[in-house]
C-alpha cells in the first residue's frame, strides 16, 4: 500500500515517509549483494530508487534511510528496489540492525540537544598538510624540464581517463545489446564477443606485518600569485 502520512517517533523528534508497505503471505528469499540470502515474511517496507550507476549494490545512504524507516515504522525488514546498469530490476534486502539503530538514536538525541541548547558540532580537525618546497631555482641541477614533464603527464593522464570512460561506455553498450538478445557468446562478421555472467569468490587481503617502500604520487596544476 502507498502512504500519504509519515511515521513518527514523537519522543525522539523524528519521522519518516515511506514509499510502500507490503504484506507477504508467503516467505520470499532474496540474494544479498555481499553474499548469502535473507528471507522475509509478513509486513515490510519497499523503498524505490532510480539509479543506473550504483554498481549492483545498495548505497550506504540507502541502507541508513531504510533503517530509519524501519525504526520509525517499527518494522524488521525492507527491500530496496532499483534498476541496475543493464536495465534489470534488483531487489536488495535489508534486515533490522540493532547496533546501527542505536548509533542513529544517539545521533538524533545529540542533534536535538544541540538545537535546544543552541550548541555547535565540534569542528572537524584538518589533517596536517605537508609543506611543498619551491625548487624552481635548483632545477638546472637536474638537467630536466620539470614543468614540461608535469604538463605532459597531466595531458596523458587526462587522455587516459577520457579513453577509459569511452571504453567503459562502449563495453556497456555492447553488453546491453547482447543482454537484450539473451546471448552471452556471440559472433558477427569480423568479431567474436563474450559477455558472460560469472560468479567470483570474494577475497580479503590480510596484512603480513611486513612493510615495503612505495611512492605516493600526484600532480596538480597551480598558479603562482
Amino acid at each position: 500500500m502507498s502512504l500519504t502520512t509519515a511515521y513518527r517517533k514523537e519522543g525522539l523528534g523524528i519521522a519518516s515517509s515511506i514509499d510502500r508497505i507490503i504484506e507477504l503471505s508467503e516467505p520470499i528469499t532474496l540474494d544479498k549483494h555481499d553474499g548469502g540470502q535473507d528471507t522475509f515474511m509478513g509486513q515490510g517496507i519497499v523503498e524505490i530508487k532510480t539509479d543506473f550507476y550504483h554498481n549492483d549494490k545498495p548505497k550506504p545512504e540507502w541502507i541508513i534511510q531504510v533503517m530509519h524507516q524501519m525504526f520509525c515504522a517499527e518494522m524488521s525488514w525492507a527491500i530496496i528496489a532499483c534498476m541496475c546498469q543493464r536495465g534489470k530490476m534488483h531487489l536488495y534486502p535489508v534486515k533490522w540492525n540493532a547496533p546501527m539503530v542505536e548509533i542513529m538514536a544517539d545521533s538524533y538525541a545529540e542533534f536535538w540537544t544541540l538545537v535546544k541548547e543552541d550548541g555547535e558540532y565540534p569542528p572537524i580537525a584538518d589533517d596536517e598538510k605537508p609543506e611543498y618546497l619551491d625548487i624552481s631555482k635548483h632545477l638546472e641541477k637536474t638537467n630536466q624540464d620539470l614543468a614540461n614533464l608535469c604538463s605532459d603527464y597531466l595531458q596523458f593522464a587526462g587522455a587516459e581517463r577520457a579513453a577509459k570512460i569511452e571504453k567503459d561506455k562502449l563495453k556497456e553498450s555492447i553488453t546491453v545489446c547482447l543482454d537484450s538478445l539473451d546471448v552471452e557468446y556471440a559472433k558477427i562478421p569480423g568479431f567474436q564477443i563474450k559477455a558472460a555472467s560469472q560468479s567470483k569468490e570474494k577475497k580479503t587481503q590480510v596484512g603480513t606485518g611486513e612493510f615495503y617502500d612505495s611512492v605516493s604520487f600526484s600532480i596538480k596544476e597551480t598558479t603562482y600569485e
